[in-house]
């Protein structure tokens, strides 16, 4: 019980879950970036991310706070996305918590374009303030997602498991996800970088161990912000 509450409390103060493919230097450039923008919440790292960045001194203050699986069935299936990459462990992980990913470099969003399903890119450098609010915002649309993406993964679940296919939940998901992009209009372009993207793992769902219960809050629809 008290590891439930634990992760309750984690979610409420989580900005986000933070991922990278950058060197150690890029990294830490990032992290400093984002210490200064996130005093007062919480952005979680893996153990696989201080492992790799262990030279990395900043992962190991505030605001970063180390995360781990609630539950041992949640680390299963964190242990089954790991098998996937490193990238889809963490869209996973940022889903079981409810909080965005982020993204440090462009070059960890690449093992992830499989699972990508709309993006959000811009032609020029962001504020401060714009990056606050759409860090803001990618939260919202994750919590706002999170009840009707478990449902409908459920039902994606329930259909394979009759002998069904996922195409019909996959369109329905994209189409959600497509209506959700008009929040970012203040700074959405035809052209530029991608600052936001948005992840399903609803197709790496049959390589995870779908008769355990944490399977169905792993495969939400992930917004991943790329800094």
């Amino acid at each position: 019980m008290a590891s439930i509450y634990l992760y309750a409390v984690a979610v409420k103060n989580m900005r986000g879950v933070l991922y990278s493919r950058s060197s150690a230097s890029e990294l830490r450039e990032k992290a400093r970036w984002l210490a200064r923008r996130f005093r007062y919440r919480s952005i979680g790292v893996t153990k696989w991310l201080l492992r790799e960045y262990s030279d990395v001194a900043e992962l190991r203050r505030r605001p970063f706070k180390a995360i781990k699986p609630p539950t041992a069935e949640a680390k299963r299936v964190l242990e089954a996305a790991g098998r996937l990459g490193p990238a889809v462990e963490h869209a996973v992980a940022a889903s079981l918590y409810v909080s965005p990913l982020i993204i440090a470099g462009e070059e960890g969003l690449g093992e992830l374009k499989p699972y990508v399903v709309a993006e959000v890119k811009c032609s020029r450098e962001l504020s401060d303030r714009e990056w606050r609010l759409h860090f803001r915002i990618a939260d919202y649309a994750v919590l706002d997602m999170a009840e009707w993406a478990i449902e409908s993964t459920r039902r994606a679940v329930e259909g394979i498991r009759s002998g069904g296919g996922l195409s019909e939940v996959v369109e329905e998901r994209k189409a959600r996800v497509q209506r959700d992009l008009r929040r970012y209009w203040r700074i959405s372009e035809e052209e530029g970088r991608t600052v936001v993207a948005y992840i399903d793992l609803l197709a790496a769902c049959r390589k995870l161990p779908l008769d355990l219960e944490w399977a169905t809050p792993a495969l939400s629809v992930v917004a991943a912000v790329i800094v």
